[in-house]
């Protein structure tokens, strides 16, 4: 009995220093690890959760929300544990911020507004705005800023579009649209709040052995996340973002049904619906100014993934689920019908690529990768040209 007794205290240390061994050469090594376990060793080393910080190189703005800072020079900005991007910024016209567009020296025939499916998370060359204009040979100024909606869109329009008088202006449109308007309403004074713009998803303190592991140990934290546990690294607000499904598509993987998107395009949300007269009000007028010069307006619509991937999607999450999520995209093409303004839905043309395993989106952010700008683009001047309006 005591000789069993030695050898398991043997074990024991053997264990011990093992993990202790473990333990410190992953601290050492942790800068080496992959973004995705940067979430837990971020919270072991710092303290600090996880928080994707996008508004890093923007600011805020009375007449416009948020707004890139001007003449930012190949900075890196993470989008996700996994992914990142470098982009630049160049002022137009003396503005006090920046855009995501070359400098402008050419004829602009085409402007397009919109939030960040227009500022685009990939490469410069990859966003399908400069795609746009590289195959279609139009001179086009790129306006977008991540985190806006119709409001920013129409002043956007009014500042920096009305001189120029492109005969075409592309406003994007995306299904958080209508909760932004009504967070921007809500900080200029003009309605009153009713709550946050998204309700967080708060986590209770977790008091147990594998909590003071989780704050305490980077090859626990690693292990933790390995199994898929990236939840307990992250702030409440980050917590909306996690996908809890996934489903292959072709060679890769597309995870989805955050509940971010299911807060803010849920148009039962009375949050939600408050943004639609600002919406409708914005667009109205961007129409009349553009026929005012002699342009035309035109509406692109981006579905969410869980939309384009329908059929993988729908046998998990349900078709409730799916039906809110297409709520803003559906008021959208009624809006444009009651104002009688040309808007594309590429929904249809969309899902053709996704039933043939092609992976539009990233697998771990709701933004189309670089292939679904690529598809997007023939689209949308395919579509212009349908209607006769690519080239006068």
């Amino acid at each position: 009995m005591r000789k069993l007794g030695k050898w398991l205290a043997i074990v024991l240390v053997w264990v011990l220093v093992t993990a202790l061994l473990l333990e410190i050469g992953l601290r050492f090594a942790a800068p080496l690890l992959p973004g995705r376990f940067q979430v837990g060793i971020q919270y072991v080393l710092t303290g600090e959760r996880y928080q994707t910080n996008k508004v890093e190189f923007m600011m805020t703005d009375s007449e416009h929300g948020y707004v890139l800072l001007p003449d930012l020079e190949s900075v890196t900005q993470a989008i996700s544990p996994e992914i990142s991007i470098q982009f630049s910024t160049h002022t137009l016209w003396g503005s006090r911020f920046g855009f995501r567009t070359r400098p402008v020296d050419y004829l602009v025939e085409v402007v397009v507004v919109g939030d960040s499916f227009s500022f685009c998370f990939t490469a410069y060359e990859d966003c399908w705005v400069r795609k746009f204009e590289v195959e279609t040979g139009l001179g086009t100024v790129n306006l977008a800023q991540p985190g806006t909606a119709s409001v920013s869109h129409w002043r956007m329009i009014d500042t920096f579009a009305k001189p120029l008088a492109p005969r075409l202006v592309l406003w994007q449109f995306f299904g958080n649209d209508f909760n932004e308007d009504y967070g921007f309403a809500v900080e200029r004074g003009e309605i009153e709040p009713m709550g946050d713009e998204v309700d967080t998803l708060e986590q209770p303190l977790d008091d147990s052995l594998a909590g003071w592991l989780r704050a305490h140990s980077v090859a626990f934290a690693v292990l933790d996340i390995a199994l898929g546990n990236d939840w307990a690294y992250m702030t409440d607000y980050q917590r909306l973002f996690v996908e809890p499904y996934q489903v292959k598509v072709g060679d890769g993987l597309l995870k989805f049904g955050e509940s971010y998107e299911q807060q803010v395009m849920n148009m039962d949300d009375p949050r939600n619906r408050s943004g639609l007269p600002f919406t409708r009000e914005s667009l109205s007028k961007a129409k009349a100014a553009v026929e005012e010069w002699g342009g035309t307006l035109a509406v692109i619509l981006i579905p969410t993934r869980e939309e384009v991937y329908a059929d993988l999607t729908v046998p998990i999450m349900g078709q409730e689920s799916l039906e809110r999520l297409s709520g803003p995209r559906k008021t959208m093409l009624a809006l444009c019908d009651e104002l009688e303004v040309l808007c594309f839905d590429p929904l249809p043309l969309l899902q053709d690529y996704a039933r043939q395993g092609q992976l539009l989106y990233y697998t771990d952010d709701l933004h189309l990768n670089p292939l679904g700008n690529a598809v997007l683009s023939p689209l949308v001047w395919k579509w212009l040209g349908g209607h006769g309006l690519l080239y006068q």
